[in-house]
């Protein structure tokens, strides 16, 4: 059994940080694509609402004045920043919550239950919130004040 939760933990530990790494890729992916949709789109809309004719020339001056992709650039920008932080904060919350996890199971040194079915993870997860919100701490403070001031009372 020991040998298996050994072999388990790298595994765990890289499928958590190719989860992250993931993120982080397709979070850069976003922030590039976002503002090249936005404008890809603005710009076709523009060439069907205002087609050029055959022989006429560009003007300078309403070339440089046209500043038309300002506005899809900043909403694609918009959309690229929210669906960056959505791919970084989904990905990155499995990983922060594997941590936790490790950090109970190391301070408290137990395991959690094994549920059955829907309702009892609903009633073991309610009991555990409980537990570790208030009788837990007190506990560990009885425990750590014991150890402190080495008073061990009637337990010896």
């Amino acid at each position: 059994r020991r040998q298996v939760k050994y072999r388990a933990l790298p595994s765990i530990a890289l499928s958590y940080g190719g989860a992250i790494v993931k993120a982080i890729m397709n979070a850069i992916w976003w922030l590039a694509r976002g503002p090249y949709d936005a404008v890809t789109v603005a710009q076709e809309s523009r060439r069907l609402q205002f087609p050029r004719k055959p022989n006429a020339g560009r003007g300078c001056v309403t070339e440089v004045l046209s500043l038309w992709y300002i506005t899809p650039l900043v909403h694609g920008l918009a959309e690229g920043t929210y669906r960056a932080m959505a791919e970084l904060f989904g990905n990155s919350l499995f990983g922060i919550v594997l941590c936790l996890n490790a950090i109970r199971h190391l301070v408290l040194n137990t395991n959690r239950l094994r549920v059955q079915s829907i309702l009892d993870g609903f009633a073991y997860g309610l009991r555990g919130l409980f537990l570790d919100t208030f009788f837990t701490p007190a506990r560990q403070g009885v425990i750590h004040t014991q150890v402190a001031y080495q008073d061990w009372g009637a337990r010896q």
